[in-house]
């Protein structure tokens, strides 16, 4: 599959000039000529791998007369798909409106502070995705093939790994704050807006990544809903507590970031709970199960959390 993704980007790169510019006797087609080598690219991309699920060698060969709907199966796709691709816009949504009520109120300067700390803190968030992906393939996996043993292994591996990265990096952001801001800026007030960021929603990192993972392994289990409630509570109690404090307070813009770090530390908890409710429950299903089979083994144990 990787040298699908590669044969068709090549593709992509060598159709791009052609079709833009009017190489080769094809007439210059502009920002078009770029959607149509997209299209070509993609097109061939799926042809390819059709053939390639085709093959007999194929654990699972693909069958295309064995294709059709069914609906009790894209009920369920629906019910994890769409929440989950919801989860994905909360994000974006939610950045822009913080940057519309800092800049609203500190204008210029405290939206490019905010500009500059948020994309700084991105890179705390790549470990916990990471994790938090791959525990959501892996648990669903491990639940569905009964390796009960590994699904604790792999909870375990992904929280303390993916909030051990936040926190690292955490620290660095702290230590280093002064060094990272003069990269983007010299204006005094950015700057003093930037540092108070890098001083207090560091604090929040662990808990963010944290928020992140269990929304990851609630998709794990087959429940994207109680991930896409976290992070809209996560998001939701950010905003809620800075426009209260900006616009009916008039407090300082630091008081945005200190809503920032509520809205992780408070979504975080909230989700831990709600997973240890979830587990327990899957627990109880699972004894009983075993129980009506006359096996005396639980399916899913609570894992790390207490």
């Amino acid at each position: 599959m990787t040298k699908l993704f590669a044969l068709s980007t090549m593709i992509n790169m060598v159709l791009d000039p052609i079709f833009i510019f009017g190489f080769a006797g094809f007439p210059a087609l502009g920002i078009v000529g770029a959607a149509y080598a997209t299209l070509i690219s993609q097109a061939v991309f799926i042809v390819l791998a059709l053939r390639l699920l085709m093959k007999p060698s194929m654990m699972v060969p693909l069958h295309l007369k064995y294709l059709q709907l069914n609906w009790s199966s894209v009920k369920k796709v629906i019910d994890i798909g769409l929440p989950a691709s919801l989860n994905q816009v909360l994000n974006p949504l939610g950045f822009s409106a913080l940057m519309f009520l800092v800049s609203a109120t500190f204008l210029e300067a405290g939206a490019a502070a905010f500009a500059i700390g948020f994309r700084i803190e991105f890179f705390a968030f790549i470990p916990a995705i990471g994790f938090g992906f791959a525990a959501m393939s892996m648990i669903g996996q491990n639940i569905g093939a009964g390796n009960h043993d590994r699904v604790r292994a792999v909870l375990n591996v992904s929280v303390w790994y993916g909030s051990g990265s936040a926190l690292l990096f955490s620290l660095l952001v702290l230590i280093f704050a002064p060094y990272i801001v003069a990269i983007f800026t010299a204006d005094p007030l950015v700057t003093e807006y930037a540092l108070q960021y890098f001083r207090i929603v560091p604090l929040g990192y662990l808990f963010f990544a944290v928020a992140f993972i269990e929304a990851s392994i609630f998709q794990g289990i087959g429940k994207s809903w109680p991930g896409f409630w976290i992070t809209f509570a996560r998001i939701g109690i950010a905003l809620a507590i800075s426009f209260i404090t900006i616009n009916i307070f008039e407090l300082e813009i630091w008081t945005v970031w200190i809503a920032i770090v509520a809205g992780s530390v408070i979504a975080s908890l909230f989700g831990l709970l709600w997973l240890k409710r979830a587990l327990t429950s899957a627990q109880q299903e699972a004894q009983q199960a075993d129980r009506s089979l006359g096996t005396e083994e639980a399916i899913i144990p609570i894992l790390f959390i207490k």
